[in-house]
């Protein structure tokens, strides 16, 4: 059976996503919207790696997970 997401964990999970784009704005003085496109970018990496096997493959331009860019 495939791992399910608790209440916990997504509560937990979501304040500490939210916690660190507070910081980005903090630091960085980033707006919603580029901490948006951020966020949507990191998402569809991962979701790309987690539905192939190859670590190479993302689906955005910024580094895949083995650090070299996709163009």
């Amino acid at each position: 059976m495939a791992w399910q997401a608790t209440p916990s964990f997504v509560e937990e999970a979501s304040q500490e996503v939210m916690e660190l784009v507070e910081q980005w704005k903090q630091r960085f003085g980033a707006d919603d919207v580029t901490c948006g496109l951020i966020l949507e970018a990191m998402s569809q990496s991962l979701l790309a790696f987690a539905e192939t096997p190859d670590p190479k493959t993302t689906a955005h331009g910024f580094p895949n997970h083995d650090g070299r860019n996709d163009d």
